[in-house]
């Protein structure tokens, strides 16, 4: 059950503060003994989740762009889920200190969190489930991506080549999906979410 916390700041382990996302505000993650806590940047509207009522927990590793990202997800026997990565979306005046950089890895702050959490969740919930890879639902999306772009290269070129026409924007539109598709391969290699063994992180 999720709870009020008021006072964030009493026995804080493991603080990791990111923003996840452009358009996202700055979060604090934190542990207080078997609680998951969770805040605004200064610390405000804090809560708080009991490791005992966290039925799964997925990590997963995604390339956004050129940068490599890490991701948490925990999922409440509620159903409600929380997501947790190190790719922290700089503001403006630290992108000034970084020069001009949009993103940081919080790597140390996030895996010292994460792990943490897995230890104490395999305390607090046994029956918990740990999982490896993307989601369900984004795996098979990719795989209906994927299936899409070879369909456009194919019928792309057989219509090109039997019409005997080659236009500018046509090739540029088949050549954005044959480059897009190594991207995907990963996501579709692994297979969807696999369990994996917590006593391995």
């Amino acid at each position: 059950m999720t709870a009020t916390h008021e006072n964030p700041k009493t026995s804080i382990e493991h603080l990791h503060v990111v923003r996840s996302g452009i358009f996202r505000s700055v979060r604090r993650y934190w542990l207080e003994g078997e609680f998951f806590c969770w805040s605004d940047a200064d610390g405000q509207n804090a809560q708080s989740v009991s490791l005992a009522d966290v039925s799964s927990l997925r990590i997963q590793s995604r390339t956004a762009g050129m940068q490599s990202q890490a991701l948490c997800y925990l999922t409440e026997k509620s159903g409600r889920r929380h997501l947790i990565t190190d790719l922290h979306w700089q503001s403006r005046a630290e992108r000034k200190e970084s020069a001009g950089a949009r993103h940081a890895l919080r790597s140390l702050s996030y895996w010292e969190l994460v792990s943490t959490i897995i230890r104490r969740l395999r305390l607090a919930n046994p029956d918990a489930l740990y999982l490896k890879g993307p989601s369900k639902i984004e795996w098979i999306s990719t795989i209906v991506v994927a299936i899409a772009s070879v369909l456009i290269v194919v019928i792309g070129l057989y219509l090109m080549i039997s019409e005997q026409t080659y236009p500018f924007h046509v090739i540029g539109f088949i050549a954005m999906a044959a480059v897009y598709l190594p991207l995907l391969w990963p996501t579709i290699e692994s297979g969807g979410p696999k369990p994996f063994d917590p006593e391995s992180i």
